[in-house]
């Protein structure tokens, strides 16, 4: 039996698993569990505890310990006080590419390096 549902203007569905099926495609009603092995659990925990990564991945790193501790989306962005939406994000990007996809930064591609040029006068160029 189908119950149906209307979301942002959206016709969903809930089957009998718990998933929904929205507009012929299906989404959760909670985010898949994360699971960590041993090795990942310490080295997240190493991460959080010697305190000499950039902020945004310490963070990213008790995400997903909390995460995996059981831990609900609104419960861990109002716990670290970030947005729900990078809870999702971080989850997302551990399940499509595991550990090192959340803690290392994805180099842009499209992105120019730009060299600032300060001048004095027309033959006065030095690159800073």
């Amino acid at each position: 039996m189908f119950v149906m549902l209307m979301r942002e203007m959206h016709a969903v569905a809930q089957l009998p698993d718990g998933t929904l099926a929205r507009n012929g495609g299906l989404a959760r009603l909670f985010p898949s569990p994360v699971r960590l092995t041993c090795e990942e659990q310490a080295a997240l925990e190493a991460i959080v505890h010697r305190g000499k990564a950039n902020a945004r991945t310490v963070t990213r790193a008790r995400i997903l310990l909390k995460s995996a501790d059981g831990w609900s989306t609104a419960a861990i962005a109002e716990a670290l006080d970030v947005c729900q939406a990078t809870v999702t994000n971080v989850r997302r990007r551990f399940a499509q590419g595991g550990l090192e996809a959340v803690l290392h930064e994805k180099v842009q591609q499209h992105r120019e390096s730009r060299s600032l040029w300060v001048s004095d006068g027309p033959s006065d160029r030095c690159r800073l």
